[in-house]
């Protein structure tokens, strides 16, 4: 009699046990959420945010793609150099979560956005487009832009074509070339060695750097053998170990045998490198056009001795237009100092919003150590 009492017992706790789990899955699935909308997802903040990579149509050519890198507030974009993508800005935008939504913009070619081969046109132009399709997407116009070297003449060429697409910009080392030439109501300081910029830009040509791109290595064996190869030289050797990682990551892509290999192609770094020559003189032409605050940005330890030079001679040429000169870095110091490039961004971007003026700031400016080696 007790064996059957006891297994009684064992059948009514077992059962309570059975009816609670049942009624405690019927609360909780009733307290699931409905699944995010686009704007949901691309509100949130995220430690992986290609996970929440949005994929945007333009009217005309490849859609284009764009990266949530978190953070709250006025959006920020981050409009790449040639053959980066957006997320090789996330140390960058770590460091400004708490200021900016920052958003990482994958150009046509270029990371995630595939490429119209077929197409004649500039593409620079195409570039134009990608961000006009962010922001219409986004609905952020008036937003902040970090913009580098080809994507600072991106940038340029956006807010010229559509005034106020942006409320300030801070370009690094942007290809806005005047290539040295004589141009009717150039302004030429007297820290600018206009001679230097002749002689800079015939010692190095678009075409020079199109034929390096060309010989660029597309496929490895692994990961590994792309850490080793890029870590061991420059550029990429000097990078903060964070920013190679976002590029090396999510700027190749895995073949069927277990390879990896570039999404951006060399031809595409290449036409890139020979467009841009071809339209940055009329960026250059359209600089006293821009009304916003433009804080123009150098390093000092470059190969592209041309690029470096041209930078005080961009800042000059525009109406609310300052220069900053970093020591320590390169053409590629958003990648080889994120937290100091933040740091810099940051100051700039606070004056433009009351009670500080733009105007208080010095209109060159020469920053010493901004290497950062952690």
């Amino acid at each position: 009699m007790l064996v059957v009492y006891v297994v009684l017992l064992a059948c009514i706790v077992f059962a309570h046990i059975l009816i609670y789990w049942l009624i405690k899955a019927g609360v909780e699935d009733s307290k699931k959420p409905a699944p995010l909308s686009a704007r949901q997802r691309r509100r949130l903040t995220e430690a992986w945010p290609r996970m929440f990579q949005d994929t945007m149509l333009r009217k005309t050519g490849p859609p284009v793609t764009v990266h949530d890198l978190g953070g709250t507030g006025q959006a920020l974009l981050f409009a790449p150099a040639n053959g980066f993508h957006g997320l090789c800005y996330k140390s960058v935008a770590d460091r400004l979560v708490h200021h900016f939504h920052c958003w990482g913009i994958d150009f046509e070619g270029q990371g995630d956005s595939p490429q119209d081969a077929d197409t004649a046109a500039n593409i620079i132009d195409s570039f134009v487009d990608c961000i006009f399709a962010v922001v219409a997407q986004l609905d952020c116009r008036g937003c902040y832009v970090l913009g580098h070297s080809a994507g600072g003449l991106a940038a340029v060429l956006a807010e010229q074509r559509n005034p106020g697409t942006f409320k300030a910009m801070y370009l690094y080392e942007p290809v806005c070339f005047s290539q040295g030439r004589d141009i009717p109501g150039m302004h030429v300081p007297e820290w600018v060695d206009l001679e230097g910029i002749r002689v800079a830009h015939r010692t190095r040509t678009s075409e020079d750097l199109a034929v390096r791109a060309l010989r660029r290595r597309r496929v490895f064996a692994s990961r590994q053998a792309v850490m080793d190869s890029y870590g061991s030289r420059p550029p990429f050797k000097s990078f903060y170990h964070k920013a190679l990682a976002s590029y090396i990551d999510h700027g190749f892509t895995e073949l069927p045998d277990g390879r990896l290999q570039l999404k951006c192609s060399p031809e595409c770094e290449a036409r890139v490198f020979r467009d841009t020559y071809k339209i940055s003189i009329e960026a250059f032409r359209g600089l006293n056009r821009l009304a916003c605050p433009v804080a123009i940005a150098a390093g000092t330890e470059e190969v592209t001795a041309a690029i470096e030079a041209e930078a005080p001679l961009i800042a000059a040429q525009l109406p609310r237009g300052r220069f900053e000169k970093y020591n320590g870095v390169g053409h590629l110091g958003p990648f080889e100092s994120p937290e100091k490039v933040a740091r810099r961004l940051l100051l700039n971007f606070m004056c433009v919003e009351p009670p500080y003026t733009w105007e208080t700031l010095p209109k060159m400016q020469q920053v010493a150590d901004l290497r950062s080696r952690l």
